[in-house]
């Protein structure tokens, strides 16, 4: 069974390194996305302005997510869907504020700020990890 995954921040350069991983993944399914206010309420594609090279293997939103409606950085959106899990690529200033409220609705939360891109773009290429920990987590 498929875990179901939101991301926050999903229009920056972070956030589309997640889309691009998330795509077409074998244990996520990434159901919710969320940006800020002037995004929400609006396709992902229609948003997003793809920042990533070609070279990636991934040259817009992914075809799977280009209809997907972006929501406000809020957790109600992402519990009806039932998520329980988001990446966050929100910068840290606003994640302080954002991030506690999905904790406290019960959403998981992976945080990764620009200091982590490396790390993110290292280690999470497969994601495993992450699967084990969301098995052991009871997610």
């Amino acid at each position: 069974m498929m875990l179901r995954v939101g991301l926050l921040g999903c229009t920056g350069a972070v956030g589309q390194q997640f889309i691009r991983l998330l795509r077409g993944h074998a244990q996520f399914d990434l159901v919710v996305v969320a940006a800020s206010d002037r995004s929400a309420g609006q396709a992902l594609s229609a948003v997003c302005g793809w920042k990533l090279a070609s070279a990636s293997g991934c040259d817009g939103v992914p075809r799977e997510f280009e209809s997907l409606i972006v929501q406000q950085c809020q957790p109600d959106e992402f519990v009806k869907a039932g998520v329980r899990l988001v990446f966050s690529a929100l910068s840290a200033d606003v994640a302080n504020e954002v991030e506690p409220q999905f904790v406290a609705a019960g959403i998981a939360v992976f945080r990764c700020v620009r200091a982590m891109l490396l790390l993110v773009r290292s280690f999470v290429r497969s994601l495993d990890w992450l699967v084990r920990y969301c098995w052991l987590a009871r997610l």
